[in-house]
């Protein structure tokens, strides 16, 4: 039972280790809270194997339990089979996550470009307008949106259109500015 609970141990530290540099080197934790948390992990493999282990045990007949040697070397050998594809399933299933997660994380990448785009062409729109118009859309847009479109205009027809909107607004509108860029 020892040597079974070794080898898991062999096969799930590795990973463990990994998860743990990955998220200290995201800045998601620190050392110490990693170390906590490797510990934590360790200890609970460590009862997930000797479970198994005590299930496949009362799981089997009694006259497997006392069968020769040779058998329980069989039984034991299934049994590290079946874990080492378990654990080739789990590195395959964590590949095929990490590749997600890097498409995701492109297609974010590519829908703030053309967020940012449309935020262009809608500056030289509102650019191309009197200001009392320009502002009477934007009464109609998010704060946001309009500090997006403003920082992006030239300075003297964003001031115009500023100056069009509620003064409270217009306060609010700025200081989104003033922390876009």
């Amino acid at each position: 039972m020892k040597k079974a609970v070794g080898l898991v141990l062999l096969f799930i530290f590795p990973f463990v280790v990994f998860v743990a540099v990955l998220l200290f080197a995201t800045g998601s934790i620190d050392v110490k809270t990693a170390l906590v948390d490797i510990q934590a992990l360790v200890k609970r493999g460590q009862d997930e194997v000797e479970d198994r282990v005590a299930e496949t045990v009362d799981a089997l007949p009694a006259q497997r339990v006392t069968s020769s040697l040779g058998e329980e070397r069989d039984l034991i050998e299934e049994e590290r089979q079946k874990l080492e594809r378990e654990r080739l399933e789990l590195r395959d299933e964590k590949e095929r996550l990490s590749r997600l997660k890097k498409e995701v994380e492109g297609l974010l990448g590519r829908l703030n470009s053309l967020q940012d785009q449309r935020v262009m062409e809608l500056a030289r729109l509102y650019n191309s307008m009197r200001a009392d118009k320009a502002a009477a859309i934007a009464r109609s847009l998010d704060d946001s949106t309009v500090a997006k479109i403003l920082v992006r205009m030239r300075a003297r027809q964003a001031a115009e259109v500023l100056s069009a909107l509620e003064p409270a607004r217009a306060a609010r509108i700025t200081d989104r500015m003033s922390r876009l860029y």
